[in-house]
């Protein structure tokens, strides 16, 4: 069974790779309530969700770059928190001489010569299921169209009457990750679960948890090993936890989406996203369990796991730094006295 290790590994890297094709990449803002301090877009292609709060109603500002009968995708999503008490901002497009298209209120600054479109908001009957978060939100409305004119375009998100919440702007359509966005993602969906209205103890708790029991759990059965325990094994075995942990994490926030949302197909996605890195931590459990030096091979393995549990945004990068460090370490033992 050995023998098929490695094939299985690249399987897992391919799927892995494929599966973060399919999704947005995340962004942050909480500064561009002008026109002067607008988000610059800088490509409109790549598809980003960018999320942010409006506080009071104050509108938010984005401006990027299109030229005519370029592709646009604007996609407006709240939490579904935020939707049931009753949040639903709308966006207008503003751009150079198009005709004007419904309501804007005074609060939304319009540049010289700019003329609008607001799409309208509207909220649906179930939240939509995000498997590759996971998350649940409510698609307010979008806005998929040639872009009519050359020149530089905003967007302004606003609510009427002024309601306080958080919401996120999809621009975009291509999705694609550069590697600081893969190896940073599982920070960004910490965020992103706040954004939500989960609390940081809620967010946290799954991945705390699997940490104590875990090391609770190996110290009582290898209680009579622990004057022996070396560096090599504790790192493995801190390592293997975080990542087991990651897995655990992305099954709790599943049934809390579910729970938001509906059950369907894409929770599929999701399973894969967690059995991954359960796999990834049981091989590494298992030979921080035994005890016993890992051979060539087996180091091999421990730095290829490591690598793709970034990849699969699992450990929150410290899980899998250990797994390589501690298949690096020389075979000399360096035991841990019992305390």
């Amino acid at each position: 069974m050995v023998r098929y290790q490695f094939p299985l590994l690249i399987v897992i890297a391919v799927l892995i790779i494929a599966g973060t094709s399919v999704a947005h990449s995340p962004q942050f803002v909480e500064d561009n309530e002008s026109l002067e301090t607008a988000l610059e877009v800088k490509d409109t292609v790549k598809s980003w969700a960018i999320y942010s709060h409006l506080h009071d109603g104050d509108p938010r500002y984005y401006t990027f770059e299109m030229s005519e009968g370029d592709r646009l995708l604007l996609n407006l999503i709240v939490p579904v928190k935020d939707g049931d008490e009753g949040f639903l901002p709308r966006m207008v497009l503003m751009a150079p001489g198009i005709p004007n298209e419904g309501v804007v209120p005074g609060l939304v600054e319009i540049p010289d010569g700019y003329g609008y479109q607001v799409i309208e908001s509207s909220l649906p009957e179930e939240a939509t299921y995000e498997g590759f978060s996971p998350s649940a939100y409510y698609d307010l409305g979008s806005s998929d169209s040639p872009a009519p004119v050359t020149g530089r375009y905003y967007v302004a998100v606003f609510s009427t009457p002024p309601v306080e919440g958080n919401f996120a702007l999809v621009v975009g359509y291509a999705e694609s990750f550069t590697l600081q966005e893969m190896v940073l993602i599982p920070f960004s969906l910490y965020s992103v679960y706040l954004w939500e209205g989960q609390e940081a103890w809620q967010v946290l708790s799954p991945m705390a948890l699997t940490l104590v029991a875990g090391v609770a759990f190996y110290l009582y059965y290898n209680k009579r090993r622990i004057d022996g325990l070396d560096v090599q094994h504790v790192l493995l075995l801190v390592g293997g936890l975080t990542i087991l942990g990651t897995a655990v994490s992305t099954a709790a926030q599943t049934v809390v989406s579910i729970w938001d949302s509906q059950l369907g197909m894409e929770v599929m996605i999701t399973v894969f996203l967690f059995l991954i890195p359960g796999f990834f931590a049981l091989f590494i459990l298992r030979r921080a369990w035994d005890g016993s030096s890992p051979s060539g091979r087996g180091r091999a393995i421990l730095v290829v796991l490591g690598l793709l549990s970034v990849v699969a945004w699992a450990g929150y990068i410290i899980g899998p730094v250990l797994v390589v460090f501690a298949a690096l370490l020389p075979e000399r033992k360096e035991s841990i006295s019992r305390r």
